[in-house]
């Protein structure tokens, strides 16, 4: 069920109507959350003078593909731990996928990549990582696409909630390089925040708009900090 909200400039909102049962009573909550990702169409509506994602100023390529449990075994014992993350299944019925992704700050020499395949400047710049990350690199298939990556930020600034009818949540509040790899963190931990919110307000603690007031106070405290050091 939703039903549709009348905002700013002439547009219009679907907003899902969400049921939760607070005592004994079904309490009917329409609020509306996005986490549509760093280039955030909501936000578009919400932030429309400032919300536009910033380019970091480095290069970036990155690519995925399937390797072996053999191959990714072996990539474990020489690797720290901390360049895995998922699960860690028992079995060898899961198929592997490697994300590797290559930055650096342009430099002068740069001008030598010009005219090179995305691939070739990625082997090229990780053949100076460690032997056993390097030898992931090289054994990558001949058909594995390497692609350029925008990396990008979005500072933390405010937005128009509509009264608490609409907010962001994960990169489309905060969107934060992937360096320290604490994106998901904070998108897990902005739902946690804004349910424990709205259930304050199923139990009549708090208003609707209050209860996306206090997430969002929570939340840009919590990830002006994030987004400042996660580059």
């Amino acid at each position: 069920m939703a039903i549709s909200e009348a905002v700013p400039g002439n547009q219009r909102l679907h907003v899902p109507i969400v049921g939760w049962l607070g005592g004994n009573n079904l309490v009917l909550l329409y609020r509306q959350q996005r986490a549509d990702g760093a280039f955030s169409a909501v936000r578009r509506i919400l932030a429309p003078d400032n919300c536009e994602a910033q380019l970091l100023p480095c290069k970036a390529l990155g690519t995925s593909y399937t390797i072996s449990l053999t191959k990714l075994q072996k990539l474990r014992s020489q690797a720290d731990s901390l360049y895995f993350f998922g699960t860690d299944p028992k079995t060898d019925i899961f198929a592997f996928c490697i994300q590797l992704y290559y930055s650096w700050i342009p430099k002068d020499g740069d001008a030598e990549l010009e005219g090179m395949s995305p691939r070739d400047v990625f082997l090229l710049k990780g053949s100076t990582m460690f032997p056993a990350l390097r030898s992931v690199m090289d054994e990558m298939p001949q058909d594995t696409v390497v692609s350029w990556v925008n990396l990008v930020e979005w500072p933390a600034v405010s937005w128009d909630n509509w009264d608490g009818v609409a907010t962001l949540t994960g990169d489309s509040a905060h969107c934060m390089s992937i360096y320290r790899g604490e994106g998901v963190n904070h998108g897990i931990i902005d739902g946690c925040v804004l349910a424990g919110a709205l259930k304050r307000a199923a139990d009549s603690l708090a208003t609707p708009k209050q209860a996306v007031q206090d997430y969002e106070a929570e939340m840009r405290l919590r990830r002006k900090e994030a987004v400042d050091v996660s580059h």
